[in-house]
Parts: C-alpha cells; sequence; structure tokens
C-alpha cells in the first residue's frame, strides 16, 4: 500500500486500482529553486558590481572604448535575465505522474509549454533519487532519475526526435519529496533497482556552474 505524501509536501496521491495511481505535483511558488537562487542572486551581484566598477574606471573614455564594454557587459545582463526567467519558471512549474498498467507517463506543465514523457516500465533499468547533473555551494542537487535500457523519445527539435536513456525531473523538488515520490512509482511498477552504478560516477562529474538546465 502506497505510503502518503512527507507532511511538507503538497503533492496528492490517488490511488484507482491496484498497479494504477496518479501524483498531483502543484506549482511550488516562492519556494522553488531555493538553492538555484543562491547562485542567480550571486551571479547578479557581481555583475552589478562589475558593470558599476568599469563604468567608474572608464568614465570620459573615448567610445572606441565604451563600445566593447557595454558589449561585453550586456552578454553578462543576458545571462543574469536568463537565470531569473528560469527561477521564475521553477515557480510555476507542476506535473501529473500517471501509472496505468505498465507504463509510466510524466507530464510537466512550465509557462507556455506542455511535455511529457511515455516509459513502459520493461525499459526501466532504475528508478530512483540521484545526481541530476548540476552541482550548487558545493552541493549536489539531486532530482527523480530514470535511467531506460534503450532510448526514450522524449520530443523532437528542428523536426527530428530526441532520444534519451538518462531522465532527470523536479529538481527544484525536496529531497524527502522526491524519495516519496520514487518509492510510489517503484511499488507501482514492481521496479527494484532504485539507483544504476554510474550514478556515483555521474555526481562525480557534475559542473558546477550549470545551475538550469
Amino acid at each position: 500500500m502506497s505510503e502518503p505524501p512527507p507532511s511538507t509536501s503538497r503533492a496528492t496521491l490517488t490511488v484507482e486500482e491496484p498497479g494504477s495511481l496518479s501524483i498531483a505535483l502543484p506549482a511550488l511558488g516562492f519556494r522553488a529553486g531555493v538553492r538555484e537562487s543562491k547562485f542567480a542572486l550571486a551571479f547578479t551581484a557581481i555583475v552589478a558590481g562589475l558593470t558599476l566598477f568599469f563604468a567608474f574606471l572608464l568614465s570620459g573614455a573615448p567610445q572606441s572604448v565604451m563600445y566593447p564594454f557595454i558589449g561585453v557587459i550586456s552578454l553578462f545582463w543576458i545571462g543574469v535575465l536568463y537565470l531569473l526567467a528560469e527561477m521564475v519558471r521553477m515557480m510555476f512549474t507542476r506535473a501529473i505522474i500517471d501509472v496505468v498498467g505498465d507504463t509510466l507517463l510524466i507530464t510537466i506543465q512550465k509557462p507556455g509549454k506542455v511535455s511529457s514523457v511515455e516509459i513502459p516500465t520493461d525499459k526501466i533499468k532504475a528508478l530512483g533519487v540521484g545526481p541530476s547533473g548540476v552541482v550548487v555551494d558545493n552541493q549536489p542537487i539531486l532530482a527523480l532519475r530514470i535511467d531506460t535500457r534503450s532510448p526514450i523519445e522524449i520530443g523532437q527539435r528542428g523536426g527530428k526526435p530526441i532520444r534519451k536513456k538518462k531522465h532527470i525531473f523536479f529538481r527544484e523538488r525536496a529531497e524527502d519529496e522526491l524519495e516519496w515520490i520514487a518509492e510510489t512509482l517503484r511499488e507501482a511498477l514492481g521496479i527494484e533497482t532504485a539507483k544504476a552504478k554510474s550514478w556515483a560516477k555521474d555526481a562525480a562529474s557534475s559542473s558546477s556552474h550549470d545551475a538550469f538546465d
């Protein structure tokens, strides 16, 4: 029998019949991306500081010097805007996880975009909480991770299908909620493997500067 979600989680679990269930994950709002927001705010502060410093240093400089400076700083501010936009995206992201028979269906709704991934049970190699490939403050960010035995189509780009064997979901969510989701899905799908051997290697090679997908 599936356990209820953690007390800190607002997820809801609906069990329709043995082997079939639905997990609704509401948007986290301002609780989302707390660890990632530290990176974004620190980066914003650094860029703002550099902008003021060089603006003071180059005040009165000829245009031939100012134009390259403006171009470089503009690129940094574009990066800041991207990070802030990703923080907002995390705040309003919600998802539905469905188990229907021997199929796992994950539907994620982001502002202006809805995506879904359908994974047959017999193709799942490991399902658990593992490294997302991101490190913030020297701490790996965990996520719901599903490794498949063969590549699964997750969408299209330029009219061509995108297929992956490693699938990362919900890294903005708390670890206890992720563990509950993983355990509930393994029980419903009859999967025993919670971690793959490659996850330890992936955690060691995670990038500390890549804070968002």
